[in-house]
């Protein structure tokens, strides 16, 4: 489903249903992860977790933001979601830092393990209302019925 202008139907944007598909399948795998992160058992575990975790974070973060990304799609076929798409971006930020930050302290001192169980766990509540909060963008964008056109 490429959305268009409507004078030419040319292409606004360059999203499609294998766009939607993408980026689902991108939630859905980093959800699987935050999951398995919420679940560690101990620091090792957690560690691993978190280095498979962090490049996937940081391929999906730099492709949603990129110039052609959902997030410039976004902007060009709904401008008034800027605002939202602007924090959107500013908690990819702040997630790589407890990333890197929870993955530091695990260096540092891999025991006790209860004091990295609140960061842990506050970094996986981040991330999954951050994955919501995407879906739901997508779903006002371009799956909400605006009556254009009625």
């Amino acid at each position: 489903m490429t959305t268009t202008s409507g004078a030419n139907d040319a292409p606004a944007t360059s999203w499609t249903d294998a766009s939607a598909d993408a980026l689902a399948h991108a939630h859905a795998r980093l959800l699987d992860l935050a999951n398995n992160l919420a679940d560690a058992g101990g620091p090792a575990i957690m560690r691993r977790t978190l280095e498979a975790m962090r490049p996937l974070l940081a391929a999906h973060f730099a492709d949603e933001e990129r110039p052609g990304g959902f997030y410039a799609d976004v902007r060009r076929a709904r401008p008034w979601l800027a605002p939202r798409i602007r924090s959107l971006a500013g908690q990819h930020v702040t997630m790589l830092g407890a990333v890197d930050g929870l993955l530091q302290e695990l260096a540092d001192a891999p025991t006790p393990f209860p004091p990295h169980q609140v960061a842990r766990d506050e970094l996986v509540a981040l991330l999954k209302q951050h994955e919501y909060d995407e879906s739901e963008l997508v779903n006002e964008a371009w799956w909400r019925d605006l009556g254009e056109g009625d």
